[in-house]
């Protein structure tokens, strides 16, 4: 899967994401769970406590969140198709092409099978991510694991398109539960954090108004083709 795909949604605890991750995927768009969550839940159920030491549990984090992203690349790479104006095969991140530029070139639809056809659609197909390994690079760089360089060569090894959506942590929402034990004052902390810290590293990002479900689904969609239209890969 292109870089350009992936699309993360990141911000403060309470603001909403996982119902609108859950929104994006009964649309049918794939999405890439949380890994925090898993890892605490996994935790409680073993009686332990809900997070080790900042280090071992951002090391825990980046470690899953690595491999969700590798995961990921199955979209992208399941069948291979033919490159313009040429015969041989390439996998999909070897690919030249885009769907878009396909459907502006109909006489070579018909050489491909359905199989194909149905990859080359899914190249325009954002996945979403809920958070990413740039949340976990943060964290061990907070916690006095992880150095600049090591986070430069992380962050160029697990790209996402360029746009980041941050939901804020939304009051009339928030509730603290055995997964999140944060106040609504660390909350803002942690969001205010996680958004210098991708603009620090590169990243476009993007405020989710508090609003319903619906029109957040609207204004990701919106501004997904927007960042497709500018061009959003690194």
């Amino acid at each position: 899967m292109p870089a350009a795909n992936r699309f993360v949604l990141s911000g403060g605890p309470g603001g909403g994401k996982s119902a609108l991750l859950a929104a994006l995927a009964e649309r049918g768009y794939p999405v890439v769970s949380e890994s925090a969550r898993a890892i605490i839940r996994s935790r409680l159920q073993a009686g332990l406590a809900p997070r080790p030491e900042p280090a071992a549990f951002a090391q825990a984090i980046f470690q899953q969140d690595a491999q969700r992203y590798q995961q990921s690349q199955a979209l992208g790479s399941l069948r291979k198709v033919p490159a313009l104006g040429d015969a041989s095969l390439k996998t999909g991140s070897e690919c030249s092409f885009t769907a878009r530029k396909l459907r502006v070139l109909p006489r070579f639809l018909p050489r491909l099978t359905f199989a194909r056809r149905l990859f080359v659609e899914n190249l325009d197909t954002p996945c979403f991510f809920d958070r990413s390994v740039v949340d976990a690079l943060y964290m061990l760089h907070a916690a006095g694991a992880m150095d600049d360089a090591a986070v430069a060569q992380y962050c160029s090894a697990y790209p996402y398109n360029r746009t980041v959506f941050f939901l804020p942590p939304w009051q009339a929402i928030y509730q603290t539960d055995g997964e999140r034990d944060q106040t609504f004052s660390e909350a803002q902390q942690v969001y205010a954090n996680l958004k210098r810290w991708y603009l620090r590293w590169g990243y476009d990002v993007v405020d989710v108004p508090c609003c319903s479900v619906h029109e957040r689904v609207a204004f990701v969609l919106h501004a997904v083709t927007q960042a497709a239209e500018q061009g959003g890969a690194d």
